[in-house]
Formats: structure tokens, sequence, C-alpha cells
């Protein structure tokens, strides 16, 4: 039979976590990166690996993709949008038409009024 207090549990070692208290000024967004990159540098081993700028690199570059999806995803649900409204771009050629037939019709009543 095994005596409790002969077992000892094993320790969880909680890493230590450091508070960062960057301002992102959207005029300056990269000063903000700076600032993040300069506190990893202090307070971590991140840049003792060899290959940190590639990490960082292949991260910079998937959210450039990601914003690059999302931006160009809005655009064609914008302008499907467009597309239904004015059905195939036809609908806003007839518009334009009529707006165009309006002034030469007030263009012809002003010249005629002037007589």
């Amino acid at each position: 039979m095994a005596v409790l207090s002969d077992y000892e549990e094993p320790t969880m070692t909680v890493p230590s976590t450091k508070q960062f208290n960057g301002v992102l000024d959207s005029s300056n967004p990269l000063g903000f990166i700076e600032t993040a990159f300069e506190f990893s540098a202090r307070e971590s081993k991140l840049f003792q690996s060899d290959s940190v700028v590639n990490d960082v690199s292949s991260i910079v570059r998937g959210l450039k993709e990601k914003v690059d999806a999302e931006e160009k995803a809005a655009r064609d649900k914008k302008a499907a949008r467009e597309m239904k409204v004015n059905g195939n771009g036809a609908a806003k050629d007839a518009t334009m038409k009529e707006d165009s037939t309006e002034e030469k019709k007030s263009d012809k009543i002003g010249i005629y009024r002037n007589r």
C-alpha cells in the first residue's frame, strides 16, 4: 500500500507573461510593430532563433494575402450587388440615356423659351 505523503505531484510551471503596452498610431503602424519586436527581443528568446526572419516574413506574407483576399471579396460582393441592381448594366445605361434625353429636352425648351 502506498503512503500518500511519499507521492510528489508534478508541479506545473506557468510561463511568466510580460505586459506590453504599445499604442497603435494609424498614421505609423510600423512604429507599433517595431516597438513590439523590440519588446520581444528584450523579454523573450524570439531572436535567438536563426529562422526568425523567415518566420516573421511568413506571418506577414500570410496576413497580407488574407487582407488582399478580404478586400477582393468585398469588391466582388459590391460589384455583384451593383450588377443585381443595375441588371447587367443595362438599367444603368438606360438611366443614363434617360438623363441625357431629359437634359436635351430641357435644353430645347430653354432655346424655345429664349426666342
